[in-house]
């Protein structure tokens, strides 16, 4: 029993690690979206461009408190836009039968409507990583 206390203990701290690694970056790139610039986009390969691209996209109006990280104060409802894009990819199981598979998946969430939310969709590092690349002339 204690080997499995100290491999949980380990696998914890291994994923406080990589999640506190994972959140600086994400702060980064928040950070870097919110000055005008560009988050770096991600190379994709051409097989991977020519799949179809899902897109899927919803909104939910969550309650925030004006008093952060406590109960005091009263609820204001606020709306988020959420999407996910994903290539649809197929994959064998064992059974050798075809299924599809979500690939190369990103998620788009934004505190606020519709016009707010649209640029974030389209932004160029999104179109690098998920549009299929465009036929050059020549």
């Amino acid at each position: 029993m204690e080997w499995f206390i100290r491999q949980f203990i380990k696998l914890v701290e291994l994923g406080a690690s990589h999640g506190q690694q994972s959140l600086s970056g994400a702060r980064g790139s928040t950070q870097a979206q919110a000055s005008g610039e560009q988050a770096p986009s991600e190379a994709i390969s051409e097989v991977l461009s020519a799949l179809p691209l899902a897109i899927a996209a919803d909104g939910v109006m969550v309650p925030f408190r004006p008093t952060p990280k406590t109960p005091k104060g009263k609820i204001q409802w606020r709306e988020v836009k959420v999407a996910i894009l994903a290539r649809l990819g197929t994959r064998l199981t064992r059974a050798k039968k075809s299924v599809p598979q979500l690939l190369r998946r990103r998620l788009v969430a934004v505190l606020g409507d519709i016009d707010q939310f649209i640029p974030y969709c389209n932004s160029k590092p999104a179109n690098k990583t998920l549009n299929r690349p465009q036929a050059s002339s020549g």
